[in-house]
């Protein structure tokens, strides 16, 4: 996994051709997105990345913990096969997030808030 100083719509662009291999992990800001995926197609996305001035920056993890959506229930068995215990989470849906700067800041800091804002 890595971090890169790119939008989700640049990201996306980035690992054109790597599509199979490669995907946009979490899109944490306008300016900020994680990539995942197989490690010699990262290696080479982020080195073309670096040469073009973008900061990258990899993420130390045993394994990537975000993945790209699987096509069918088979391909979602393959990838977890060796695993011995699973726990899933299927509470969150997918929302697109504001394209104004203000909002973004208000509802996605990066972090989350330990309590609620004050009024």
């Amino acid at each position: 996994m890595a971090l890169v100083e790119i939008s989700h719509e640049e990201a996306l662009q980035a690992i054109t051709g790597y599509e199979d291999r490669l995907s946009v992990a979490a899109s944490n800001s306008p300016t900020s997105t994680v990539l995942s995926g197989e490690p010699a197609a990262l290696r080479e996305t982020l080195e073309r990345l670096e040469q073009e001035g973008i900061y990258c920056h990899h993420v130390k993890v045993d394994v990537a913990s975000h993945k790209r959506e699987f096509k069918n229930a088979a391909e979602f068995a393959e990838y977890l096969k060796n695993e011995k215990t699973l726990i899933f989470d299927g509470t969150e849906q997918r929302t697109q997030r504001p394209s104004d700067d203000e909002a973004q800041k208000d509802k996605y800091s990066g972090k989350k808030r330990a309590t609620p804002p004050k009024p």
